[in-house]
């Protein structure tokens, strides 16, 4: 697979449109991918930090099974996690069930469905940024709640830092 620089040249878009992405688009049919594709597709308009996340996303999909990349995206693993997200309930009206937009979903598949090889999560440092308001607390309260109430069964002495 041939490596790509973009820290000279910002053109993650040109690189995109040069890769064929057709047996992952087939494969993944996840809202986490989808999401990449249409940020990279510019359905959805997105700053370039996204774009570079997406194509991230799409390319260590296609770099799985190789010798030098020890990670999996876990469907099964992140599907455990959208049906906890689905008894979630919306903080601004506590009778309905939180639905989540297309790039938190994004962010959760980030999160939730990378792992090494050995079973543990590949991103255990999470940083977002993004303006006042848009949902960084519900995000992390998610995470928080998701890691505290399933991830820990039959696990001890765990600690948590948001």
């Amino acid at each position: 697979m041939e490596k790509i620089d973009l820290t000279q040249k910002k053109n993650v878009l040109e690189w995109y449109h040069k890769i064929d992405f057709s047996e992952i688009r087939e494969k993944y049919q996840d809202v986490g991918t989808k999401y990449a594709f249409e940020v990279l597709d510019e359905k959805i308009i997105a700053g370039y930090k996204i774009k570079l996340a997406c194509f991230r996303h799409l390319r260590d999909l296609q770099r799985q099974g190789q010798k030098d990349f020890p990670y999996v995206y876990s469907l099964d693993e992140l599907n455990k996690f959208f049906n906890f997200l689905k008894v979630v309930p919306n903080v601004d009206d506590l009778t309905k069930k939180l639905v989540p937009m297309d790039w938190q979903f994004f962010i959760f598949s980030q999160i939730f469905g990378w792992f090494d090889l050995e079973g543990l999560p590949r991103f255990v440092n999470i940083i977002l940024s993004m303006a006042r308001a848009q949902g960084k607390t519900m995000i992390a309260g998610i995470v928080l709640n998701y890691s505290f109430l399933i991830e820990t069964i039959g696990l001890s002495n765990q600690e948590y830092l948001i």
